[in-house]
């Protein structure tokens, strides 16, 4: 909990860390955990069901791992526990590839042709720009810079990041124009 609960995603981990007490069981100590513990936990997760009644997904079951992964060696690391030696990649599954999310020009265009009107700039210019509806609907003239063709926003984890301004783009916006 001390540092779970200062994440993005504590809450998923929480919920993470419910179902990995559950399935290892809770008598288990940390020291008695090894690859033998690990693979029949595997074959527990493995085998649970959704809520929709279908099986959860091996890349479920690999967050979960790694998730006791993280919390054994940060216990390894601040409290001295003495840990056994577990294979973890042997304990990984396979996972498919990351699905495209790219839109053919098609669903482009049918996605705007649906939008309400005033909805559909905000589209277009995420479409060009490939920014997180969030960098999109925040956005503010002073992060253009029409002189240097670039865009700067504050991303996802508080980071810095600058676009170049395509002509596309630049055609886009000067047809824009600020607005009060």
């Amino acid at each position: 909990e001390e540092r779970g609960q200062h994440t993005a995603n504590s809450a998923t981990e929480e919920y993470q860390l419910e179902r990995l007490v559950t399935l290892i069981g809770a008598e288990t100590l940390v020291g008695d955990i090894n690859n033998t513990v690990l693979a029949k936990y595997v074959s527990k997760a493995r085998a649970r069901k959704k809520r929709n009644g279908g099986l959860v997904s091996n890349s479920t079951v690999n967050r979960e791992t790694q998730l006791l992964r993280r919390v054994l060696r940060h216990l390894q690391n601040t409290r001295d526990v003495a840990l056994r030696n577990i294979n973890w990649k042997s304990h990984m599954l396979r996972e498919p590839p990351p699905r495209d999310p790219s839109l053919s020009e098609e669903d482009r265009e049918r996605l705007i042709s649906c939008a309400a009107e005033h909805l559909r700039p905000a589209i277009q210019f995420a479409l060009q720009t490939g920014l997180r509806l969030s960098n999109v609907i925040h956005l503010d003239w002073s992060q253009i810079d029409f002189h240097a063709h670039e865009m700067t926003f504050v991303i996802k984890g508080g980071k810095h990041h600058s676009l170049p301004i395509t002509e596309d783009m630049l055609v886009f916006l000067a047809n824009l124009g600020p607005q009060d």
